[in-house]
């Protein structure tokens, strides 16, 4: 075990309402690096929901959880993109609450990348590799996924748990990508990533992530 990941606290943790007060203010009772919310935009801005927003439903916007978080040493935000066409509006909402240096990008795909490169303000990536893409790949296949995610200026790469192993992490290490686990919410499942050697471990159960740790 490396002792060195970071843990990012799923939004809904710990049996809490996705994407709501009760689930931001859960996170920040554990240790947890950053608080991961869902993000869309509406009408208003940014806006957090998972899904795509039905008339009549109302959700929290980015700008009302960002100064609780702002005000948290120690603690940064990571933005599950389920819409990245108009990014740029988080770039001016973070810079507006003083997080732009606190937050990171999870959710989008490689091929998004030049997009996020041009319109994101710089803050770090964490495009998203799937199990097919890892899955029974031979060496010189991960080497090359890892190195295309080098080129295209990832930070990091996002992943299913189930698809880390030891020779992915560190496939993508060699190139200088870190790996983020999603979403580990069994005791043993977290020893196993810390194992692998992740860099980031994304949970629903706090008590185990940030404990362990």
């Amino acid at each position: 075990m490396n002792g060195k990941e970071k843990v990012i606290a799923h939004t809904g943790c710990m049996g809490t309402r996705m994407n709501s007060l009760e689930s931001l203010k859960k996170a920040l009772e554990y240790k947890v690096d950053y608080i991961e919310v869902d993000v869309r935009f509406g009408e208003e801005g940014p806006i957090l929901t998972h899904n795509p927003l039905q008339k009549g439903e109302t959700c929290l916007l980015l700008r009302d959880v960002l100064p609780i978080i702002e005000k948290e040493a120690g603690v940064g935000i990571a933005l599950d993109l389920k819409e990245w066409d108009r990014v740029w509006e988080l770039v001016d909402l973070l810079t507006e609450y003083g997080m732009k240096e606190r937050a990171v990008y999870l959710g989008n795909f490689m091929e998004d990348m030049d997009h996020m490169r041009e319109k994101g303000g710089g803050i770090p990536c964490f495009p998203n590799v799937y199990p097919e893409q890892v899955k029974g790949s031979s060496p010189e296949e991960l080497e090359y996924l890892a190195e295309r995610a080098e080129k295209l200026g990832a930070w990091a790469v996002g992943m299913n748990y189930l698809a880390v192993t030891k020779e992915v992490v560190e496939a993508f290490h060699r190139h200088k990508i870190s790996v983020s686990a999603w979403t580990v919410d069994e005791m043993d499942d977290v020893k196993r990533m810390k194992e692998a050697g992740v860099d980031y471990i994304t949970s629903d159960r706090l008590d185990y992530a940030a404990d362990v740790r």
